[in-house]
């Protein structure tokens, strides 16, 4: 008796499994089939005329068709980029796809996937903050999550690491900078009482 009971909790365990695994790739064949026909598809050939020809900003989606990650992220991306042309937002909204443009790839250093970057016309910034579309808005509006520019977009001229990080922390690149040469003003000292 017990035993069958056993049986019958396992054969239960094992079906709901086997439904929610059917569920599972139900949902993931819906979310593959939403396409994204709102943000501007941005290439190798089409990169530099639409920076160059365009107004606003841009902020983009970086991603490969075979990243699973990406592939749930996708209709997040295309709802938001709906968003911002319906509410007439000044930001242009992209996405490049990695595996056909890999010059944009290597120029821009995208290895993960997905990534995220804003342009502002020079310089190019990552964005860090939750992939979801209402953490992608506070870019627009407030610039959040963005780390310091990565290099400028013209090409290989790169201002040198404290100058940007300057510019974009000035108070924390500052104190950094005290704090060093308070540091190693006292380096002596702390060496002689070593010896």
């Amino acid at each position: 008796m017990k035993l069958a009971i056993l049986l019958m909790i396992l054969l239960a365990g094992v079906l709901s499994l086997a439904f929610a695994e059917m569920g599972f790739q139900e949902a993931t064949n819906f979310i593959h089939s939403i396409k994204d026909n709102v943000s501007v598809d941005v290439s190798d050939a089409n990169f530099e005329g639409l920076m160059k020809n365009t107004t606003g900003e841009w902020f983009l989606y970086f991603y490969h068709p075979k990243c699973y990650r990406c592939s749930l992220f996708s209709p997040q991306w295309k709802f938001f980029a709906k968003k911002a042309l319906d509410k007439d937002w000044k930001v242009n909204i992209g996405k490049v796809n990695l595996a056909d443009n890999p010059k944009l790839r290597s120029k821009f250093g995208v290895h993960t996937f997905p990534s995220f970057q804003f342009y502002d016309k020079q310089y190019a910034y990552n964005y860090t903050g939750k992939t979801e579309a209402y953490a992608l808005e506070e870019v627009i509006f407030e610039q959040t999550y963005l780390q310091y520019d990565r290099k400028l977009l013209e090409g290989t001229h790169y201002t040198s690491f404290v100058k940007r990080l300057a510019k974009t922390y000035p108070f924390y690149t500052v104190s950094s900078v005290l704090l060093l040469l308070v540091g190693l003003s006292y380096l002596p000292v702390i060496l002689k009482r070593t010896n």
